[in-house]
């Protein structure tokens, strides 16, 4: 899924451009922090400056290899490539419909909360509406996004592969 994100800044961010490639709310203190000329925090954060792709900068890259997309307390359910060409899905439960239509009075109809996900691959260049799983014509793809998440749930952990993580962070709190 894109989202739109705009940003204004005279004279650090150029009007009137746009940026295909995806980035995340989780990079915007450490773009900001490099702008004001600031240190990060202590603590390991997750996000990484993005100045170059808010900038527009010719040949821009994304710094991350890929964003991971956790749910629930931590379960690892897909991911996203850096470039934002492909998407990859784990196998996960989730609640659906399973086709049936809605009432017409306004009162919900039950949920089954027991469909459960394969392992998905999609062309998010070809296929924005991630109807086609191409996981079998892209084995190579497939290979190199599952080593990254296996890199990833080896650091944060995995509660759908019982991988408990070794450099789990503690939530952030605000002090009272």
């Amino acid at each position: 899924m894109r989202v739109p994100f705009i940003a204004k800044w005279p004279k650090k961010i150029p009007a009137g451009v746009t940026q295909a490639l995806p980035a995340c709310t989780i990079d915007l203190l450490p773009t900001i922090a490099h702008w004001i000329e600031t240190d990060l925090p202590a603590k390991k954060i997750d996000g990484k400056n993005i100045s170059n792709l808010m900038q527009a900068e010719n040949n821009a890259k994304n710094p991350h290899e890929a964003y991971y997309f956790y749910y629930k307390r931590n379960e690892l359910e897909g991911m996203l490539s850096g470039d934002g060409e492909w998407k990859l899905y784990f196998p996960h439960l989730y609640i659906s419909l399973e086709g049936r239509k809605g009432r017409a009075d306004g009162h919900p109809i039950p949920y089954n909360y027991q469909t459960k996900t394969e392992l998905a691959l999609y062309n998010l260049e070809k296929d924005i509406s991630e109807t086609d799983n191409v996981l079998q014509e892209y084995p190579d793809i497939t290979s190199t996004l599952t080593a990254l998440a296996d890199s990833m749930r080896i650091e944060l952990g995995d509660d759908l592969q019982e991988i408990e993580g070794n450099a789990k962070r503690p939530l952030g709190k605000l002090p009272n």
